[in-house]
């Protein structure tokens, strides 16, 4: 790709990613602030206990492969295939593990609904290991429209199933099917925009040489989520479940402005300076 191309598509994927990040921020604060006049502290709380558990697993499922994979030259479609079967077949190990694990979590937080609304709403995570390769060869690309559109897409579908649902009365169970359908619309669009399917050649060789790149990037993650994510599980132990509600949304929104700039950027700059890189290294 000539210096002049690739200068277009970066803008041109900078201006999508912004939109992706921003209409997925806003879209998320109005549906907070409609919800929160119809659904209670505690249906919040009940969400904002399992948090950690989500965004910790989350992390596992993905395992850094994502920028690996980015960094990565000349993926091959088995390649591609190995990180896919990985992912899936990790995200059910652990959403069994959680799934089991349920009535513990319950315990702990003396939340007795949290047994079967953990167990829906963990179902996220399997849907979304799904999404991980198709996202990223999208992104490799720089086919940021598309990965808008997905985004997008299934936040908005899931966010009017969310909104109906809490005016029928469904308390918390509406969030959780945000949770869930927004993974999965997102899933069904992605997979249209990216056109792969994955082989049964797989080149599972790969994976080790992933996780000596990814190693430091799951630790990182982990310490950060956990630093960010602990509050709730302090106050969810030690306060009310309308406490950790409270604290849940106020802490969702405090940091907007400086995330959507931040990761609108290092979203779009790090898959073109890793092509740069690859073409200096080719020359």
């Amino acid at each position: 790709m000539d210096s002049e191309n690739l200068k277009k598509k970066t803008a041109v994927s900078l201006i999508w990613n912004i939109i992706n990040k921003a209409g997925y921020q806003v879209i998320a604060f109005l549906v907070a602030i409609i919800t929160t006049r119809i659904l209670t502290p505690e249906d919040f709380g009940y969400i904002a206990a399992l948090a950690i558990f989500s965004i910790v697993s989350g992390v596992l499922i993905e395992s850094g492969f994502s920028i690996a994979l980015v960094r990565r030259e000349n993926n091959t479609r088995a390649d591609y295939s190995a990180a896919f079967y990985f992912n899936v077949l990790l995200s059910i190990i652990l959403y069994l593990i959680l799934f089991f694990c349920a009535p513990l979590i319950a315990d702990f937080f003396n939340m007795p609904p949290l047994v079967n609304l953990a167990r829906v709403i963990f179902l996220a995570l399997v849907i979304n290991s799904f999404v991980i390769v198709p996202n990223v060869i999208l992104t490799k690309q720089l086919k940021f429209k598309q990965i808008a559109i997905a985004d997008l897409g299934g936040m908005i579908i899931s966010s009017v199933i969310t909104i109906v649902l809490a005016i029928k009365g469904f308390g918390y169970w509406a969030i959780a099917a945000q949770q869930v359908s927004q993974v999965f619309f997102k899933m069904i669009i992605i997979w249209c925009c990216s056109k792969w399917w994955p082989s049964w050649k797989s080149n599972f060789a790969l994976i080790k040489e992933l996780f000596a790149f990814s190693f430091a990037i799951i630790i990182s993650s982990l310490l950060n989520y956990l630093s960010k994510y602990v509050y709730n599980f302090v106050i969810g132990r030690t306060y009310s479940t309308a406490d950790l509600g409270y604290y849940g949304q106020a802490n969702k929104y405090y940091q907007i402005p400086v995330n959507v700039i931040i990761n609108s950027v290092v979203g779009v700059a790090y898959p073109v300076f890793s092509s740069l890189n690859n073409d200096k290294e080719r020359q």
